[in-house]
This record gives structure tokens, sequence and C-alpha cells, in this order.
């Protein structure tokens, strides 16, 4: 399985910037509305089994992503702040 992560932001309402922390939160949100045991009243659908196991394994991507990259896949880059070294510093 390919990882699209735009899936995943889409699915969550996300952002590819959005923090570790909102991505761990709206993935949690989502899993919740799609886990078979908050839907006893209906009969198990192979649908709703499928996008949980398809979020799952893109969360799990990102997850990875971010521990190697140490940012979400997608999100840009942040260039560092320049360093305040030398005499043009003091100015």
């Amino acid at each position: 399985m390919s990882q699209d992560f735009a899936l995943l932001y889409m699915q969550l309402g996300l952002h590819p910037d959005c923090s570790l922390e909102d991505l761990k939160r709206a993935y949690r949100v989502r899993v919740a509305e799609l886990h078979p045991d908050r839907h006893l009243d209906q009969p198990p659908s192979n649908d709703t089994h499928r996008d949980l196991t398809e979020l799952t394994a893109l969360y799990s991507g990102a997850i990875r992503f971010h521990r190697i990259h140490g940012r979400l896949p997608g999100s840009t880059l942040r260039a560092a702040a320049p360093s305040r070294v030398g005499p043009e510093a003091a100015t």
C-alpha cells in the first residue's frame, strides 16, 4: 500500500503543516467515529473496517516519518533562525 498522506490529512480535516499534537488528537477522534464498538446497533461493514485499517496504516506511516525527519510528511521545512554571532549582532 502506498502512503498517500494527502488522504490522511483530508480524512482528519487537517493541513500538512499541523502540529503533531493536532494530528494525534484528530486521529483519536476519527478512530472513535469509525470504531465498530461505537456502532453496535449497526451490522459490521467491510467499508468501515477497510477505512479504519487504511487510516491506521497512514497514521502509523506519518508517525514513523515524523520520528525519522522531525516533521510531518508534506509539511514545509522551516528555516532555522539565523544565529546572532559576530560584530553585526551587537548593532
